[in-house]
Parts: C-alpha cells; structure tokens; sequence
C-alpha cells in the first residue's frame, strides 16, 4: 500500500479552535457548558496546543462553530515545505515586499 498516513499540526489546530470560538463569540466557559464538562482545563489544552480532542468532541466543536470538522485539523506540512516557506518570508523580509513577481532556481 502506497497511501501515506497524514500527519495533524497539533499547534495550528488549537490556534485554530481559538480563532472559530472567539469568531462565534463563545467564551471558554460558554464551550465548557456546551461540552458539559465539569472543567475549561481539557478546552485550554486543545487551544493551546498540548493534545487533540478525541474524535466525538472535535465532531462536537465544529457543530458548536459551525465548521466541517476538517477545517479544524491543518495537516502539518513537510519539512521541506516548511523550509521553503521560510526561506521565502526571509527573501521577502529581506527586500520589504509582499510577494515576489518571479524567483529565479539556480
């Protein structure tokens, strides 16, 4: 079988349940209710990062924000990817522009 398993960015995952609950103008509390969980300590691990939710609370917090429950879980990118990303943002930073109009592979 040549299909690779994918690989979660856990991190962007939790800024991105962040950014959904504060669009939805839910405080934490207000998904603890919703969740009925007796603690916000599981919601400020998922937003900060530390851990996934398991699949029936995730399912859950997309109903809450209104989300496909995919947008909630970026896919982390490879090394290589992330490498040329940055090295992009450093040319870019480099000469103060927003994008670039060609790059020139040598």
């Amino acid at each position: 079988m040549s299909i690779s398993r994918p690989e979660y960015d856990m991190e962007a995952m939790g800024r991105k349940m962040k950014y959904y609950r504060k669009l939805r103008n839910f405080s934490v509390e207000d998904v603890r209710a919703y969740m009925q969980f007796s603690s916000v300590q599981a919601i400020y691990k998922w937003e900060s990062g530390k851990c996934f939710p398991s699949a029936d609370n995730l399912a859950a917090l997309a109903e809450l924000y209104q989300v496909n429950p995919l947008v909630l879980m970026p896919k982390c990118k490879n090394k290589i990817e992330s490498n040329m990303h940055e090295q992009y943002r450093i040319l870019l930073e480099a000469h103060n522009k927003k994008s670039i109009d060609y790059i020139v592979c040598v």
